[in-house]
Parts: structure tokens; C-alpha cells; sequence
């Protein structure tokens, strides 16, 4: 009877290692083929506007670490060649660091089928071009590190764990908290906490302060990013403490992928409170409360939820699994790989390639409508002469374009910059003062209702039927127009008005 169990058990892990392998080679060659989120949009846009010679926070922003608009800046073949690359690898450093950790095939094979749970959750929560999705990924790799050497404190050994941290927060800021909390579950000493967190957080702020004085986007980080991000956002939303305790929006967003993995992680956590309380008694329950919270602000932290913020999480992830790899036993020790197994055989058929297909085959006719409209739109700003277009309402076109928006946020026009930062919206509203040509949805300005955007759009509709038409200047007057959209040409280029509003 335990020899027909035992067999059972291995063809369970075989069929979700075999299942899994397959989802994850086929998100590594949906990634490949130029697979993104829906904010890669924006970094793209930010991106251009760098090569443009604009300058990040100043001239141009956007609501992330300057490292994904560097990414952006480079030839998209090698951001789309980077996420596969990483879709392959993350598997291989779970097992790994469980090889490494234990010398023993079975665990080995079971960071495996982790790592190839984790990863394919990634892709999910965040998909590629994400700054989730690659801060994760370097998160996971200075967990791994902390848990390969918890005790180490050469020279060398901080100086790798302070390159990992520091690639990890330069992707988003509130992997910070996340990465102590993966400290917390593997380090049971201050000093180790000390020497392995905390002094290369240290230099980290040093690196990221000395960087960005480097490319010149300083200024603008302290000036508009800090006070727009971290004072505006976390102000206008609930309090900190109330962010960190809603743990259901993490358990939501990982049901989202699979009701079965949350299974995992919740074992998980219990099992490392167990094992934590044989050293450090009943401290180990306020240690890991204070890390579950700690993990669920970093993803909650914006203030408003979506899924790819509570990517921030996989770090933790890790942590919770190396912990239990080194002790695993009893119910755990099979409970844990079956549930993991599980996870895998379960998973959707929208996650294969012919799903993928499907999708690439869409985005591609719609990159195609996009990329005709944004060279249309391109070739009238260059005929006239004009640097940079303010664009209004939806605007699928703006990636493709050569331009860039003068809009001072990418993320919106001035009909919802309303939620957002004084700082923000000043900057916003005096870049539509500065506009010649000002792109439109359709060939009608479509006015809000809602009570916090009403009174602005009424304001942006007077202003446009006041100071541009929809007849062309004469540079432009031959050209042919996009079919979707109205390009709108200032009255008296000469003799601009500015946007009538005043800040409160």
C-alpha cells in the first residue's frame, strides 16, 4: 500500500513537472515574441522621449524607477529576448539553491516545480515588461543568495547581496519592504539581519542617489517623483496600517492564477511559524505576522489594488519555501510537493500556445492599425515643423510614435490628471498652454460626467473650440489624416492663450 502511494505521489509531481514545462516554455516564447502588460505603453512612451533628448521628470513623467524607461530607450528585441530568458531561468535557480541547500535530487526537484509555479505566476499577475515582473525576478535571486549563506559576511558576499538588492528596488521602490520580510523569515540573528539587509540597503540609497545625479533625473526625483508618489498617494488613500492588514486582496489576486497555490503559501507560512517556534518560541508568530503585513503594504502600497503590485510578494515566497526545504517534515514534507504538483495540472488552457497565438495574432493586427496612424500623425508634425503633440482622451497610437506627448504625464490627458498630485496636475494643465497641435479621439470631444471631472472637461472642451481647428495648417493641408482621430491645430501659433485654471 505505501509502495502504490509512493508511486502515486512521483507520477503527481512527473505530471506537473511535464504540465508545468509546458506552460512555462510556452510564456517564455510568448515573451519572446513581444508579449507586454498594458503599462508598457507608457514605458515605451517615456523610453522615446528619452531617445528624444527629453529629460526623465522634468520634461517628461511617469509614476516608476527611472530603470524601466532606460529598458524602454534600447531596441525592444532585447527587452522581449531579457523576459524569456528570465521565464527559463527562474525555474533553474529554485533548484538550484534547493540542490545546493540540500544535495538532494527529490528537494532539488521540488524547487523546480516551485520555481516553475512562481514563475508562471509572475507572468501572470505582472506579464512581460512589468516592473514587477523584473524586480521580482532579482528579488528572488537575492532571497536565494540570503538562503544559500544566511551566516556568510565576507566582503564579496555583501557586495553580491547589495548588487541584488539594489537591482531589485530599481525597479519599484516598495520591493524594499517585501525584501525584509524575506529577511525576517530567513535570518534568525540581528546581526545577520544587520549585515545582509540593512547595510546594503544603505549603499543601495547611495547607488541609486549617485545614479540618478548621473543621467540628470535627480532634481526631478526629489522635486515632482518623491512628493507626486509617496506623499500624494499614500495621503489621498486609507492609512498604512489598514493597507497592510487587508490580506485578502493578496489571496484574491493569487486565486486569480490558481485557488490551489494560495493552499501552498498559506501551508507554507504555517509551517515556517512552526519551525521558527522550535528556536525562537512564540516570537516567531509576531515575526511572521510582522512579515505577512510587511508583504501585503508593499503590495498595497499605491493605495489602490491590481494584480501585478502584488507580484512585489514572490521574494517572500521564496523565503517561505527555503525555510521549509531545509526542515520539511512529517504531513508537509509530501503535503506541500502534492499541492505544488496540483497547481501545475490545474492550471488554465489560456496559458498555452495556442491561447498565446491567438493573442499575439490579435495585438499584431492592432499594432499594425496603431503604427499606420502614429506614422500618419508623425509625418504631419514633421512637415510642420512642430517638436511635440498634446494628445486628449485614448490615445493606443502614442508607442509607435516618433514624437513624444507634451504632456508632462504620459498616463493621462488633462480630463483625469484631477486625481492626481497639485504638483502633477500644475505641470499637466501648463503643458496644454504650450500646445500647436493637440491629437483627439474621433472627430467629437467626449465630456465627462463624473462630479471630479466635470468641471475640467467642460473647461478643456471651451478651450479647444476656442483656440484650435480641425483645418489644417498649410504644411499639413496635403497630408492624409488618421481615420480615428481629429488633429486639432492652434488658432495663432504666434499668439498662444493659456489654459484658464488656477490651483487651489
Amino acid at each position: 500500500m505505501h509502495r502504490i502511494l509512493r508511486y502515486l505521489i512521483f507520477g503527481v509531481l512527473i505530471l506537473g513537472g511535464v504540465v508545468g514545462t509546458y506552460h512555462l516554455l510556452a510564456q517564455a516564447w510568448y515573451f519572446f515574441n513581444g508579449a507586454h502588460s498594458g503599462d508598457a505603453k507608457y514605458y515605451w512612451t517615456v523610453g522615446q522621449a528619452i531617445r528624444n533628448g527629453f529629460t526623465l521628470y522634468t520634461d517628461t513623467f511617469d509614476t516608476k524607477p527611472p530603470t524601466i524607461y532606460l529598458l524602454s530607450a534600447l531596441p525592444h528585441v532585447i527587452g522581449n529576448s531579457v523576459n524569456s530568458l528570465m521565464t527559463l531561468t527562474l525555474p533553474a535557480i529554485f533548484g538550484y539553491t534547493a540542490w545546493t541547500m540540500t544535495r538532494k535530487k527529490l528537494q532539488a526537484s521540488i524547487g523546480l516545480l516551485f520555481g516553475l509555479c512562481v514563475t508562471l505566476n509572475m507572468g501572470f499577475q505582472a506579464q512581460a515588461w512589468q516592473v514587477e515582473w523584473y524586480g521580482g525576478f532579482f528579488g528572488i535571486l537575492y532571497v536565494s543568495l540570503l538562503a544559500l549563506y544566511p551566516e556568510k559576511m565576507s566582503r564579496g558576499h555583501i557586495a553580491a547581496l547589495t548588487a541584488l538588492l539594489t537591482m531589485t528596488v530599481a525597479w519599484k521602490e516598495p520591493f524594499v519592504l517585501s525584501l525584509l520580510a524575506a529577511a525576517i523569515i530567513l535570518l534568525q540573528e540581528k546581526k545577520q539581519l544587520s549585515k545582509q539587509f540593512l547595510i546594503p540597503l544603505s549603499v543601495t540609497a547611495i547607488i541609486g542617489i549617485t545614479a540618478l545625479a548621473l543621467f540628470g533625473y535627480l532634481g526631478g526625483y526629489i522635486d515632482t517623483y518623491l512628493p507626486a508618489q509617496f506623499g500624494h498617494h499614500i495621503a489621498r488613500s486609507m492609512p498604512m496600517y489598514l493597507r497592510s492588514i487587508q490580506v485578502g486582496v493578496l489571496g484574491y489576486y493569487l486565486s486569480q492564477f490558481s485557488i490551489i497555490f494560495i493552499g501552498v503559501i498559506v501551508v507554507l507560512i504555517l509551517s515556517v511559524a512552526l519551525i521558527r517556534m522550535k528556536t525562537q518560541k512564540w516570537w516567531a508568530i509576531a515575526l511572521s505576522i510582522l512579515a505577512l503585513l510587511l508583504v501585503t503594504l508593499a503590495g498595497n502600497l499605491r493605495g489602490y489594488p491590481a494584480s501585478n503590485h502584488f507580484v512585489v510578494a514572490v521574494p517572500y515566497y521564496a523565503a517561505l519555501f527555503y525555510v521549509w526545504l531545509k526542515y520539511a517534515k512529517g504531513f508537509s514534507a509530501i503535503g506541500i510537493p502534492v499541492l505544488i504538483a496540483c497547481t501545475l495540472i490545474t492550471l488554465s488552457s489560456d496559458t498555452g500556445f495556442s491561447a498565446y497565438a491567438m493573442r499575439l495574432k490579435e495585438e499584431e493586427v492592432s499594432r499594425k492599425i496603431n503604427t499606420s496612424d502614429a506614422q500618419m500623425m508623425d509625418a504631419v508634425l514633421d512637415a510642420c515643423n512642430i517638436d511635440r503633440y498634446f494628445f486628449v482622451e485614448e490615445r493606443p497610437y502614442m508607442e509607435y510614435m516618433h514624437h513624444s506627448p507634451l504632456n508632462f504625464f504620459v498616463y493621462v490627458g488633462p480630463e483625469a490628471i484631477v486625481y492626481h498630485s497639485p504638483i502633477l496636475i500644475e505641470k499637466q494643465l501648463d503643458s496644454f498652454s504650450k500646445a500647436k497641435i493637440v491629437i483627439a479621439q474621433g472627430d467629437a470631444y467626449e465630456l465627462r460626467e463624473r462630479p471630479e471631472e466635470k468641471a475640467l472637461t467642460e473647461m478643456t472642451f471651451r478651450y479647444l473650440a476656442n483656440n484650435f481647428t480641425i483645418t489644417p495648417w498649410e504644411c499639413a493641408a496635403d497630408l492624409p489624416m488618421p481615420e480615428n482621430y481629429s488633429l486639432l491645430f492652434r488658432n495663432d501659433p504666434e499668439n498662444m492663450k493659456p489654459f484658464p485654471y488656477t490651483m487651489r
